[in-house]
């Protein structure tokens, strides 16, 4: 074979093999056409908004006054727990003998009012704190209130004095400690008595004579009584 034969042979391959690759490359371009085609793009993330927080306010008054006309939320309960109907039973006895009347678990603001002349008219949000005075004697409540019974036309009952029974929370609980320091400040500037009887035992009540013991300093008659009682036994 000549030198001419061989050189026209290694062209003619090479550019047989220059077809072959471009008929793949084609195909191959084909392909990657077709596959584009049926291919879902993604998507361009968006930039997240920020959402406020939602805020829940608290209904009005006039909504819950609404919604209570509506559903009525209430339920019976006792006036009185084991250990006040206890003490109620035989305070009751003692008062009828007295000509008294007792008053279960009246409110502090039932017996008094703010004193308006006391926080002074120049005084800064004068209503804000007279509100707040107000406060502090809408809700807290003493356990008996006994009261002399108005027998004529033009008489009014009066204060007695006030009982309050207490039990184990009084000497532990700090809360009911600085209550029980409120309403001992309460009825002193008032000028009621406050009397405190202790709990008695479940297996016992307690007696008449306890309890006129207990009121005896607060009236001059049941004092006498209590005394002539005190030497009949001695």
């Amino acid at each position: 074979m000549s030198v001419d034969d061989l050189t026209y042979l290694i062209v003619g391959v090479a550019f047989v093999c220059a077809i072959i690759f471009a008929i793949d490359d084609r195909r191959a371009a084909h392909k990657r056409n077709k596959q584009s085609q049926h291919t879902v793009p993604t998507p361009i993330p968006q930039q997240r908004v920020q959402q406020k927080p939602v805020v829940l306010e608290p209904p009005t008054r006039e909504e819950t006054r609404a919604w209570a006309l509506e559903n009525m939320p209430y339920k019976r309960c006792c006036i009185t727990n084991y250990n006040e109907s206890r003490f109620y039973r035989t305070l009751a006895r003692v008062a009828d003998k007295q000509g008294w009347d007792v008053f279960v678990k009246p409110k502090l603001i039932d017996i008094c009012e703010v004193d308006g002349t006391k926080i002074g008219m120049n005084t800064p949000y004068r209503e804000e704190i007279y509100d707040q005075l107000k406060g502090l004697v809408q809700y807290p409540h003493v356990d008996f209130l006994v009261c002399k019974k108005a027998r004529q036309e033009d008489e009014r009952p009066y204060v007695v004095c006030a009982i309050e029974l207490d039990g184990e929370s009084h000497q532990t609980d700090w809360k009911t400690q600085r209550n029980d320091e409120f309403k001992d400040a309460f009825f002193d500037a008032l000028g009621y008595p406050l009397v405190r009887f202790e709990n008695a035992p479940d297996d016992d009540d307690w007696t008449e004579d306890e309890i006129r013991g207990g009121l005896a300093q607060f009236d001059v008659k049941l004092k006498e009584a209590h005394e002539g009682t005190a030497g009949e036994a001695h």
